[in-house]
């Protein structure tokens, strides 16, 4: 077998919610653990390709696909996109990304949530080069264009994806060749990670094995106490979003013409062209 198609990110772009409802189309068999990242992460991963099929239930006549978002981790995983190249050259390749600032912000909150945060928000998003580097799409996406051809890479939009969420399914369907009827009925409610409230493990270590008993509904509203979405809002300041704009405006211009349409949504105030800050290079991320 060889995997058909891979949801490549970006990261906090809305890719949980994508992947459960690829799973549930009819004509997909979906990788069994969402982001393996075994391209990434397995030097070996010629030797080993048989623990990575073993990830997949087999299904004659279905097309596999996997979603992992460090394959665009280009600064930590430089080979990635030539690892999946030499794999499966006919590789479909599904790329969603948000406005790069609220992607930073979202990424922040989720290493916040998670105790992974080592300063202050603002020096946090600066000192820390993924933060930004994981919004420069155009930067992440260019090894892919250089290798794949164009018609194999879909790039969409996280805001349109959450708007209109179906039409965005079957935009998908399109550019992997199967029915889009098959995701007409499948659950198209969000799908958040989540993080469990220190002090309830011990009451959910002996709530898991009894909620087993229960359908799945009365699973969720059984655990739904002891954890709450990683997408808890965090704020910053304007003027520290006008400033992280100008480290992915250059980018953004660059997806809008690998897009061939202008974004908006994307640079609407603070972020237009003609409401930006002017900033002291002084202050500019150096490692960034």
């Amino acid at each position: 077998m060889l995997v058909d198609f891979m949801l490549i990110g970006a990261q906090k772009s809305g890719t949980t919610s994508l992947s459960y409802q690829l799973a549930q189309h009819p004509q997909i068999s979906f990788c069994k653990h969402k982001e393996p990242g075994y391209f990434s992460r397995s030097d070996d991963w010629v030797v080993t390709l048989d623990q990575y099929h073993a990830l997949y239930d087999y299904s004659p006549g279905k097309i596999y696909g996997e979603g992992s978002t460090n394959y665009t981790w280009l600064s930590k995983y430089p080979e990635t996109a030539s690892r999946l190249h030499e794999y499966n050259p006919n590789l479909k390749l599904i790329y969603i990304m948000r406005q790069p600032v609220e992607r930073i912000i979202s990424h922040y909150t989720h290493h916040l949530l998670r105790a992974r945060t080592r300063y202050e928000k603002e020096k946090e998003v600066f000192e820390i080069p993924e933060y930004i580097n994981h919004s420069r799409y155009a930067l992440q996406i260019k090894p892919y264009l250089e290798l794949f051809p164009k018609e194999n890479i879909l790039l969409m939009l996280f805001e349109e994806y959450i708007n209109r969420p179906l039409e965005s399914l079957h935009q998908i369907a399109y550019h992997l060749g199967i029915d889009g009827v098959g995701f007409d009925e499948v659950d198209l409610s969000p799908q958040y990670q989540t993080l469990e409230r220190t002090g309830d493990k011990k009451i959910k270590k002996w709530l898991t094995p009894i909620s087993r008993l229960f359908p799945v509904k009365i699973r969720n509203a059984l655990r739904a106490p002891f954890v709450y979405p990683l997408e808890s809002k965090i704020e910053f300041p304007i003027q520290t979003k006008k400033l992280l704009w100008r480290f992915v405006e250059n980018d953004v211009d660059e997806i809008e013409q690998i897009m061939g349409r202008t974004l908006p949504a994307w640079r609407y105030p603070p972020f237009s062209k003609d409401n930006c800050i002017n900033v002291d290079p002084k202050m500019m991320c150096q490692s960034a």
